[in-house]
């Protein structure tokens, strides 16, 4: 029975960082795009135009023209909340050698990569929404 949980949790973990690295790629690379076609004009932006306008660029840009831009949205917002509890418990396992081996245990600097850069992306989006 304790086998089987731990085979849920392993399985649950996995799918969360597959996915949050998933969204991790698709926003480099809006990044990338945006860095490519905007560089000459890169010195004139602040951050809240970073962080307003790399998504109108590469595969963000067509996720977002998409019928799937609000399942997108949602996505990210719940990869991003269960991000947090993964990091927590691979902190734990960590210390108790447990649960996590090898590779995977690197996974959580990409988790913690994609919650520090979406919370900072939320928390401009909401200086952003109060100061408007």
């Amino acid at each position: 029975m304790k086998n089987n949980t731990i085979n849920k949790k392993k399985g649950f973990l996995f799918v969360v960082d597959i996915l949050s690295i998933i969204l991790l790629m698709i926003q480099l690379e809006s990044t990338i795009v945006f860095i490519m076609e905007s560089s000459s004009y890169l010195q004139n932006f602040t951050w809240d135009d970073y962080f307003d306008l790399y998504s109108i660029f590469g595969i963000s840009d067509m996720i977002r023209r998409s019928s799937y831009d609000q399942v997108y949205i949602w996505i990210v917002f719940i990869i991003y909340f269960l991000s947090f509890y993964v990091i927590v418990v691979k902190i734990k396992d960590i210390r108790k050698k447990e649960l996590i081996h090898g590779a995977c245990k690197w996974f959580i600097v990409t988790n913690i990569l994609f919650v520090l850069l979406k919370t900072i992306e939320y928390y401009i989006y909401l200086i952003t929404i109060t100061h408007a």
